[in-house]
């Protein structure tokens, strides 16, 4: 697709878009959510890691943190690592992460 980054903002953009047969961006951070809601369900004091594609990674980061939008996105690297908690009935994102001995925030 000659246009696809021109559809992922728009996409940002228009969380209820979605071409047929596909999810859009609102139905993608939904299942996000819903599912890192039942993977750390039991775990406590155990660490998970969960991989995924970079556009669902963003979009559950924009679920914690609004401000996260297209621009993050496209600043991602790849891979990526990322530290959520889930010490309370909250997640919380730690911004200040940074994986030791990696080029990766």
């Amino acid at each position: 697709m000659e246009n696809w980054l021109e559809v992922v903002k728009h996409a940002w953009q228009h969380f209820d878009f979605a071409f047929p047969h596909c999810e859009s961006s609102a139905q993608c951070q939904a299942r996000m959510v819903r599912t890192l809601r039942y993977l750390v369900q039991g775990q406590a004091g155990n660490v998970l890691l969960v991989s995924s594609h970079g556009n669902a990674i963003a979009l559950y980061l924009h679920a914690l943190d609004p401000s996260y939008g297209f621009d993050n996105w496209v600043a991602m690297r790849n891979p990526d690592v990322f530290r959520i908690y889930y010490n309370s009935a909250d997640p919380l994102w730690d911004h200040t992460f940074t994986l030791e001995g990696s080029s990766c925030p």
